[in-house]
């Protein structure tokens, strides 16, 4: 059993040690970080993130996310069950649906049973009440018993890319700290509009040059268009002053 575990709370602050504390203190299951650099109050990070990671998650797995700026408000605390048999245990925000979609959604319930969390409602539900319920779930406790069952969660849905036969509008999902620009469309639907073209007119916040296709990192020179680890397009070495691409849209269109 693993219980891996993608916050916003940095790593400077007793945060992660909390949390950690205390689903130790329930289970000894192994603890994995994902990451706790997701930007504060980023909830697309997060769930880009938390995507990802839930593909090479083991069977059984419990992953926690929280991301979580409307923490103490109306939004429940919720667990998933998925058909890979992958639990997902954080706030109803949407961050956790696209790893959840892909894993199968089966049955979502609502965290309120007291046995299984320390407090509820104040500042820090992660580690009162998701660590505590995620540990609780990794010990054998019955998924019923979490609390009732919901009729919907909230989803947070990755923009779809527009494409016409000249011009390819993308998004960015994520940019990674070596300055790769994740885009949200995958390798095969690049290549099928792309056909045989090789060079590319690139217009990206507000900069427009060309770029050429690339196997591997270590073909560029300066920047370029490439297949990522997440089968995504990405658009590579392309580090513009205001710091970063993530959130922006991009505009391919072919020049051969």
């Amino acid at each position: 059993m693993l219980i891996g575990l993608i916050t916003d709370f940095g790593i400077q602050d007793q945060y992660v040690f909390q949390l950690k504390a205390v689903i130790r203190s329930i289970t000894d299951c192994e603890v994995v970080d994902i990451t706790h650099l997701v930007p504060p109050f980023s909830i697309e990070t997060g769930a880009f993130l938390l995507l990802q990671a839930s593909k090479y998650a083991p069977r059984g797995s419990i992953l926690v996310g929280v991301v979580d700026p409307g923490v103490g408000g109306s939004r429940k605390c919720i667990a998933v069950k998925t058909k890979r048999e992958i639990i997902f245990v954080g706030p109803d925000n949407g961050l956790m649906w696209e790893a959840i979609n892909h894993c199968g959604y089966l049955e979502a319930r609502e965290i309120t049973s007291e046995k299984y969390y320390i407090k509820k409602g104040g500042t820090f539900d992660g580690r009162d009440v998701f660590a505590p319920a995620a540990a609780h779930l990794a010990e054998g406790m019955s998924f019923e018993d979490i609390g009732p069952k919901l009729p919907r969660i909230e989803q947070l849905k990755f923009p779809e890319p527009k494409i016409t036969k000249s011009l390819l509008h993308a998004y960015v999902l994520h940019t990674d700290r070596f300055g790769n620009s994740i885009l949200n469309i995958t390798a095969e639907l690049f290549h099928r509009w792309a056909a045989n073209a090789e060079r590319f007119c690139i217009n990206a916040s507000g900069e427009s040059f060309f770029a050429k296709l690339y196997t591997s990192y270590s073909q560029m020179k300066g920047r370029g268009l490439i297949t990522g680890s997440t089968g995504l397009l990405e658009l590579s070495s392309f580090k513009p002053q205001n710091g970063g691409l993530k959130g922006k849209h991009v505009f391919i269109s072919k020049m051969d």
